[in-house]
């Protein structure tokens, strides 16, 4: 049995117009499914319906996971509160001393004084961080993550991949995630789903069997190339950026 059973026959911000129809995948322990498609095509709309945050019109989200957390593309760090009460904020984060949440905030790259800084005292990279942190101190078994390292230049976005799968691979956390960055799907993900057509179905469900730890640079452009040929990813993006 699976522990995530997304199947959704519709949903749409207006009824009469939906925008995502015939979805239907699965999530275990461990595993990292990555969604990626053009710009409105309606990622990050998946990404909510399977957390539960938004409900299909027709379909149902079966979830078996214990606990979950959700990144947004935003760090959405309260301002008037500095990193260490923001790492501890969520509810089920509550009853967590400020000893558990600094030794997340260190695994995360942060220091003492960072902890405490006001979110506008710190770069971009910085609160990505303290988000990562904040998710990560409640333990969550799935993991939602909607294109948060996306804003980040190129050498920090790989630092923060690789600070997401320590954690993923020492606690077998599962994770679903959003990317328009094709490399990033195929360095991260088991799985790669393809979102295409109005209103948006899954064109292309695409396994990587290759561990992880061997994906080095040679292995993702090559990957990449293969896959930018298929007709269902052209299509894709094609129909959305015209």
């Amino acid at each position: 049995m699976s522990l995530l059973s997304v199947n959704i026959k519709e949903y749409g911000y207006m009824p009469i117009y939906p925008n995502i129809r015939n979805i239907r995948f699965e999530v275990n322990i461990g595993q990292i499914i990555a969604i990626i498609g053009a710009s409105g095509s309606g990622k990050t709309t998946l990404l909510k319906l399977a957390a539960g945050l938004i409900y299909p019109h027709d379909g149902d989200v079966i979830n078996h996971f214990n606990k979950q957390a959700y990144l947004f593309q935003e760090t959405r760090l309260l301002p008037w509160k500095n990193c260490l009460d923001n790492i501890t904020l969520s509810q089920l984060a509550s009853k967590v001393d400020k000893k558990k949440a600094r030794q997340y905030a260190l695994l995360m790259g942060l220091n003492d004084e960072d902890l405490k800084k006001y979110p506008t005292e710190l770069s971009g990279g910085m609160r990505q961080r303290v988000a990562l942190a904040r998710a990560f101190i409640t333990e969550p078994d799935l993991l939602f993550l909607d294109e948060p390292f996306g804003a980040l230049d190129f050498m920090l976005r790989e630092e923060m991949q690789q600070l997401l799968l320590g954690q993923i691979e020492l606690q077998k956390r599962a994770v679903l995630m959003v990317t328009h960055d094709l490399d990033e799907a195929i360095k991260l993900a088991d799985m790669i789903i393809v979102l295409g057509g109005e209103p948006a179905e899954i064109t292309k469900s695409i396994s990587i069997s290759k561990s992880r730890e061997t994906r080095d640079a040679e292995y993702i452009f090559v990957e990449k190339q293969r896959l930018m040929q298929m007709p269902e990813i052209i299509t894709s993006f094609k129909v959305r950026n015209q």
